[in-house]
């Protein structure tokens, strides 16, 4: 047993999330939880109900949508206040089935033998299912990222995370709540030890299934980033 709890914030997910929940446990995931961030389209009534049948899951509902940040906050926030003494922090994935299992309990693996670091998991975009705008975009973003935070991340946007719990408490201050939540995360994880781990891209047809816009939502993320280096040096000087 890995002893590791996923997280899956969950908005009109696609019946691929049954397929991964049952993956992840059967690989020995210690258990599962999910957020119902408000869906309402046809059929995700299904889906959840059959994750609330998983052994080792629990089903956490929004009655409206409030967006991916709130629902990581929600997620975080029952974790922490559940946990077994033997456990060492919690997993992250999407529900769009653009994350293989064996990524993700690789991602948890390195944080249950590293429990005070947070691990992240990397794609290379260099396989050949990467559209050519985000393998540029990747090189754009990675840039911008060493720039503004002096740290090498190699995909900075990445759902798939290993957050240990010393870090719950700092992630669970974050006010954002829909994208610019996991922007936030990695500013306030700069001087924290962070391990990088290369993992599968996968994209589904067109990308359908997810509900991150490439361009409004990248613009958010960059955008906040800069306030927050903007704020830290504003911050600095003010001390000086």
């Amino acid at each position: 047993m890995i002893q590791v709890c996923g997280l899956i914030p969950a908005y009109e997910p696609q019946p691929a999330v049954l397929d991964a929940a049952r993956g992840l446990l059967e690989g020995g995931l210690a258990r599962l939880v999910v957020v119902d961030d408000g869906s309402r389209r046809a059929g995700t009534a299904e889906i959840f109900q059959a994750l609330r049948e998983l052994p080792r899951t629990e089903v956490l509902v929004h009655p409206q949508n409030r967006g991916k940040g709130a629902a990581l906050r929600t997620g975080l926030a029952h974790i922490q206040a559940t946990a077994t003494s033997s456990e060492v922090g919690a997993v992250t994935l999407d529900a769009d089935g653009q994350h293989a299992v064996e990524d993700v309990l690789a991602v948890a693996g390195q944080l249950e033998k590293h429990p005070h670091e947070l691990v992240l998991g990397c794609r290379s975009f260099d396989e050949a299912c990467v559209p050519l705008p985000r393998k540029i975009g990747s090189v754009f973003q990675r840039l911008v990222t060493f720039l503004l935070l002096f740290k090498d991340i190699r995909d900075v946007q990445t759902g798939m995370r290993g957050i240990p719990f010393e870090l719950f408490a700092d992630l669970l201050d974050i006010k954002a709540d829909r994208f610019e939540w996991e922007m936030e995360m990695i500013w306030r994880c700069r001087n924290h030890r962070i391990r990088q781990i290369r993992v599968q891209s996968i994209y589904i047809g067109k990308n359908e299934s997810s509900h991150f816009h490439p361009v409004l939502d990248t613009i958010k993320f960059y955008g906040r980033l800069m306030g927050l280096r903007w704020r830290s040096l504003f911050q600095r000087s003010g001390k000086a």
